[in-house]
């Protein structure tokens, strides 16, 4: 759909309504070509809400959702119609200043590209309007319905509701956190493993509760529709509740999993499913995935073996202890497509792990499909398939065709799929090997299949590549090519217990520094880190395809598969009735397993876990304009330290790591974050009229010309500075440093050239600038008399 504008100005009533002088928020944008955009922005306003935005006609749709979207057809969620927004409304994140319409931090929640069903148009005229997402968080097929309209009601209430789909979550069911195996080339050597066949299936978790079954597919998607015959079995089970980990496969006459045969009985013949039940995570009420692989294994073969069980449907996952080679060598004799390894004392782990391997006895793997040929002959629908997979950097590489192996069923199917998929040119950033066909049809990279081949070629391509079914449990981006490591190199580097997968990727623009250099450089600091960042919830860079700034995005609420290292806060924001999720780190290795996840910038709250309310330090962010030289940066930083001394506070400094300094004070968290703010405004404000030429209180970018804005908004609720010691995704990876204020005298001072490496040997020297803070808290005396003599 190409937007055309429509009406005079779209935009009067969002401009009417701010002071861009000063807001932050951006005044308008130029149509984006190709997908429309579409963006839910968490907004911490007088009320926390979400904005859900869809992009139509150069302007973003816009309403207000009190509790957020809800993946739950059952939760329909009120959204207010708010006045259309600039497109580049999509990409701002920031603090709207207190006073301001809608005032408050703003977050991007999900963001992606949405696609009408029907008339869009017609559909918002009619307050009927459908439409399918394609976001991180929100997938599939949504609708907005228009409320009649009571009396006196001035605003446009409408209901934002998820149709029924395979990506339905439906409430009270959370899916679990499964395990991934790591591809070897080889089995492990030596004792401690334990040998399973490798099922040809799609892999689900069951979950049991009140005599009620659901289940979920690998990434978390409620599929119980799709398997209601296997959701029937598990509630036959002998347990009031369970979680079950397995594959759900269909056997041929000679025992082995038949991939294609599992699609066929999905689509229509469920009686000839089975669920192969490899491992039991809770069992009547009890969390049992903290036991030993060959205990849960052992509960798991109870539970079935019961006489009322069901055993016709739900089987157990045989196996045997050690000598992995042998099992392996029998498992391809037969023909079967490989086999899995797990350390027999190892608890169950989540993510991507190395206590889990599987090796293949035949290449097969996912790819992504990115267009089709014409079809030739007596075939219909399409030729051959273009086959893709993601790099390193998050590009699009393509791996050649796939155009034997499909059914007449199959290529229905894929007809249909493809169907309204297509695009004008091909999806890569940067195109790999040629397909080598004038007649390619491209289309949108979503949807995954899984094809086997007999090699790769040394150009990149697939040989001999036959099509052995469509994956839709498998998200696309998540294919890469398959690389079996050594068995005696799984898992990489290990820094403090933690994995460390592409150790040698370099995440950080012109800088050598590699994902292992940072995990090591945590290690090296957390004794000075930590104090300052374990029990404060986080807010994370994450940079995990490498150094390109446009890569990278911001989290704060943990992942399904998350590393066991990292904690969750389970706290409501201030005014909001709904508890959400923030990450939390406690211990060195939680740093490390930060470095795993690719993160290149760690921020953290003014508070703590303990008291996520009331925050413990107070800071000033300095910000300087972009031309404003350095001894009048520092000349600010002084004139705040004897402000703020003079109000009996001990304040301690801090390079950002970019262009600006932060002024840190401890407090101890005796008030909440309303009126600690007003405290860090009203000293703000004063210190700007002091010298009015060189310092602003006001956010407005066009005030800070020649001038030091003294962002105190960093003193809210879910506001975030960066933490000490972190690295910046900057390029040199520059260091957010405590700093003595001596240091400020000297002319040579760079807080650009505090580097890992001269950072780690400043800690090994054993200069700390920052070593007393916590002990330097200022209490509720000191807070209150500087209340006063503000006046706020």
């Amino acid at each position: 759909m190409t937007p055309e504008a429509t009406g005079p100005e779209p935009l009067d009533t969002y401009r009417a309504k701010r002071d861009f002088e000063r807001t932050p928020e951006p005044g308008g944008g130029s149509p984006s070509p190709g997908s429309l955009r579409y963006v839910v922005q968490e907004h911490h306003a007088s009320r926390l809400h979400w904005d859900f935005r869809l992009e139509l006609d150069g302007v973003l749709l816009s309403w207000a959702v009190p509790k957020g979207p809800s993946p739950d057809p059952a939760n329909k969620r009120l959204a207010v119609r708010t006045e259309d927004h600039p497109l580049d409304y999509a990409d701002f994140e920031g603090e709207i200043p207190a006073g301001e319409y809608g005032g408050g931090t703003v977050i991007i929640w999900d963001r992606g590209s949405w696609e009408p069903l029907g008339d869009a148009r017609a559909g918002l005229e009619k307050g009927d309007l459908k439409f399918v997402l394609h976001g991180s968080r929100l997938q599939g097929r949504w609708v907005l319905v228009r409320m009649k309209p009571r009396p006196k009601e001035r605003g446009e209430n409408w209901l934002l509701i998820k149709e029924r789909d395979e990506f339905v979550h439906a409430a009270g069911f959370e899916p679990p956190q499964i395990a991934l195996c790591t591809l070897v080339a080889s089995p492990p050597l030596g004792p401690g493993w334990l040998s399973e066949v490798k099922y040809d299936g799609y892999r689900l978790t069951i979950s049991l509760e009140d005599g009620h079954a659901r289940c979920f597919s690998r990434n978390g998607h409620d599929v119980t529709e799709r398997f209601s015959s296997l959701a029937r079995a598990a509630e036959a089970l002998p347990a009031t509740s369970a979680l079950l980990d397995g594959e759900a496969v269909v056997f041929d006459e000679q025992g082995r999993t038949d991939f294609g045969a599992l699609q066929r009985a999905i689509s229509g013949e469920p009686q000839n499913l089975s669920f192969v039940a490899f491992d039991l995570l809770a069992l009547n009420g009890h969390d049992v995935s903290g036991l030993a692989t060959l205990a849960r294994k052992e509960l798991l073969a109870t539970l079935l073996a019961e006489p009322e069980g069901a055993a016709t449907r739900i089987v157990f996952a045989h196996h045997v202890l050690d000598d992995a080679a042998a099992f392996f060598e029998t498992a391809c004799a037969q023909g079967l497509e490989g086999a899995v390894f797990k350390r027999a004392e190892a608890p169950y782990p989540h993510g991507r792990t190395r206590t889990w391997l599987k090796a293949k006895c035949r290449l097969e793997q996912e790819f992504v499909v990115v267009g089709f040929t014409q079809p030739q002959g007596s075939r219909v629908g399409f030729g051959a398939l273009a086959l893709s997979v993601y790099d390193e950097e998050g590009r699009l590489a393509s791996v050649g065709l796939v155009g034997s192996g499909f059914s007449e069923s199959d290529i229905a199917q894929l007809t249909a799929a493809l169907a309204g998929t297509e695009r004008p040119d091909p999806p890569f950033i940067a195109p790999a090997a040629d397909t080598g066909h004038s007649d390619m049809t491209w289309v949108e990279p979503r949807l995954v299949v899984r094809v086997a081949f007999a090699q790769w070629t040394e150009a990149g391509s697939l040989r001999h590549s036959s099509y052995r079914g469509l994956r839709d449990d498998v998200a696309p981006a998540s294919v890469h090519r398959e690389n079996p490591q050594p068995p005696d190199r799984v898992g990489g580097e290990v820094v403090l217990g933690v994995s460390i997968s592409n150790p040698s990727k370099r995440l950080f623009p012109e800088s050598a520094l590699t994902k292992l250099d940072l995990a090591r450089y945590y290690e090296a600091v957390a004794s000075v880190m930590l104090p300052e960042v374990a029990d404060r919830p986080l807010t994370l860079l994450r940079c995990p395809v490498g150094g390109k700034k446009a890569s990278c995005f911001y989290q704060r609420h943990p992942d399904r598969g998350g590393s066991t290292t990292l904690r969750v806060l389970k706290h409501a924001l201030a005014s909001h009735d709904e508890i959400d999720e923030w990450l939390t780190v406690t211990t060195a290795d939680g740093l490390v397993a930060l470095a795993q996840m690719g993160v290149a910038e760690i921020h953290t709250w003014a508070s703590r876990s303990d008291a996520p309310t009331r925050p413990n330090r107070l800071v000033f962010d300095l910000d300087p304009g972009p031309d404003v030289p350095w001894e009048q940066i520092a000349g600010v930083a002084r004139l705040i330290r004897t402000e703020c001394a003079a109000l009996g506070f001990s304040p301690y400094l801090k390079s950002t790591g970019s262009k600006g300094l932060h002024v840190v004070m401890a407090i101890e968290p005796v008030w909440e974050f309303d009126r600690v703010r007003a405290l860090a405004r009203g000293l703000a404000e004063r210190i700007a009229k002091q010298r009015p030429d060189e310092v602003t209180s006001t956010m407005a970018k066009s005030k800070r010309s020649g001038r030091v804005f003294i962002d105190y908004l960093r003193n809210a609720e879910g506001a975030s500075a960066v933490a000490p010691y972190s690295p910046r995704h900057l390029p040199g990876a520059p260091i957010a440093v405590p700093l003595a204020w001596e240091e400020l005298d000297d002319p040579s001072l760079d807080i650009r050239a505090f580097t890992p490496e001269r950072v780690l040997q400043r800690v090994a020297a054993g200069v700390d600038p920052w070593a007393d803070l916590s002990d330097s808290a200022s209490g509720s005396r000191v807070l209150r008399a500087a209340e006063d003599a503000l006046g706020t």
